[in-house]
């Protein structure tokens, strides 16, 4: 009856206990890292014996790389835990071994359905819902306020069910939200195109709705038939974002007064931005977190000459403009040189970003203290900011994870409790069998 017993809470406990591991592939898309690979991979490589590695991902996406390495005619197995930033060291070395593989090609983790219906609803609530009803015109405010809600809730409950059982990935989720979000900007300038000076707010609202889902479902199918991944459909959207404000700088530099005219240069230059940010994702190797260096080289391009012209009694011409413009285009071609098979994370890459604003915080702070009314303090400050922060934030990623950090294991096992106290011993005298003979085992490497 006491083994009964015994038995029972063991297998209680150990249903608890268990955890599914499912094997996950590499970044390099290999399920395993082989002995040559290993050589020049900082965890791997002081491993005497090494045979391969795999990597496994627990329900709680937590990660592990299970080693196999011979000792002594046997053959063990070694379960190391890995963070994210390990599996970047690890991604970096590999992709170091071949010049072919794009930073970020491998998305851990199944977020892209989340992220396509959240999307979904966000842009539904936030443009769809009260757009809708003023291109329909509605005649009441019960209509108006019916129809926001009941469109907010299409835009989850549609992609919710046309995207079950399908796996979605984060470079679709991507394509789907940049593309809904140019389309909208993309229909405000065709409803320019199409009306001129005759625009009419109810028909810009319908026609900019309709191209925002439709270029949301394209760059959804696209992303999907060419397997995009989510940098890879960053690349082309940063450039159809910039292209719009190059666009739009363009046509005032230019003194377009027609406003047919202005709206198909911005959606001209949006279209050729979207066309270099392939042509960037094709020939570059861009990182998540580069793309977000880009963008803050960029804006820091444009505000430089910001700061320059507000000392001087210069006004804001179209020369200035002109300046201005080129000086942005400048900071992205330096920016996209600069990050270029540097592996930054989207932690990092925002990190840069924080620290080049709070560079600019801090001389705006400067400029109060001194009574300055330009800009030239807070911009050196802004540089100064990203200057510094990228540096540290360059010299993390060029660190390896050679150093071997404390790992501790804790196991139950209720085979003993099985058995009989001579089996127990017969057992104990067995080499085969005298490993399982435990019930707790805590392992701790150095």
């Amino acid at each position: 009856m006491r083994k009964i017993t015994l038995l029972g809470i063991a297998l209680f406990l150990s249903f608890f206990l268990y955890s599914q591991e499912v094997q996950i592939s590499f970044c390099n898309g290999s399920l395993t890292i082989d002995s040559n690979s290993a050589k020049k991979i900082s965890i791997l490589k002081d491993i005497e014996g090494f045979i391969d590695a795999s990597l496994f991902e627990l329900n709680d996406t937590s990660k592990i790389l299970e080693v196999r390495y011979a000792k002594d005619g046997a053959i063990y197995r070694r379960k190391l835990s890995v963070a994210n930033s390990d599996l970047n060291v690890i991604c970096e070395e590999l992709r170091a071994q071949s010049s072919d593989t794009k930073l970020d090609e491998v998305d851990f983790g199944k977020m892209g359905r989340k992220r396509l219906v959240s999307s979904s609803m966000l842009t539904s609530l936030g443009y769809y819902g009260w757009a809708i009803p003023l291109a329909l015109n509605a005649d009441s405010e019960e209509a108006y306020t019916a129809s926001y809600m009941i469109i907010g809730s299409a835009g989850f409950f549609i992609p919710f069910m046309a995207t079950r059982n399908k796996e979605v990935s984060l470079g679709m989720a991507k394509g789907y939200r940049s593309g809904s979000l140019l389309g909208i900007a993309h229909g405000w300038a065709l409803s320019g195109v199409l009306m001129g000076d005759n625009i009419e707010p109810n028909f810009t609202f319908g026609i900019s709705t309709l191209t925002s889902i439709g270029e949301g479902l394209l760059g959804y199918s696209i992303a999907k038939r060419n397997d995009w991944s989510y940098n890879r459909v960053s690349c082309i959207s940063l450039g159809g974002y910039w292209g719009l404000g190059e666009g739009l700088a363009l046509s005032y530099v230019l003194n377009f007064n027609d406003i047919r005219l202005t709206a198909l240069t911005t959606m001209g230059v949006s279209g050729l931005g979207m066309y270099g940010g392939y042509i960037a994702g094709e020939k570059y190797n861009l990182s998540t977190g580069g793309l977000t260096v880009i963008n803050t080289l960029g804006l820091l391009g444009a505000y430089i000459p910001i700061g320059i012209i507000s000392v001087t009694d210069m006004d804001l011409s179209r020369g200035v403009a002109a300046i201005i413009t080129a000086s942005s285009l400048i900071g992205l071609g330096y920016g996209i040189n600069h990050v270029n098979g540097i592996n930054y994370s989207r932690q990092q890459g925002n990190m840069v970003g924080l620290g080049t604003l709070a560079g600019g915080l801090a001389g705006a702070g400067i400029a109060a203290l001194t009574n300055s009314e330009s800009v030239i303090i807070p911009t050196i400050g802004a540089l100064c900011g990203f200057v510094i922060t990228d540096r540290i934030i360059r010299k993390d990623i060029g660190k390896s994870i050679n150093k071997k950090g404390l790992a501790m294991n804790l196991d139950f096992n209720p085979f003993p409790l099985m058995l009989s106290r001579q089996d127990f011993r017969r057992n104990m005298m067995n080499q085969y069998t005298a490993e399982a003979n435990y019930l707790v085992r805590l392992k701790m490497t150095f």
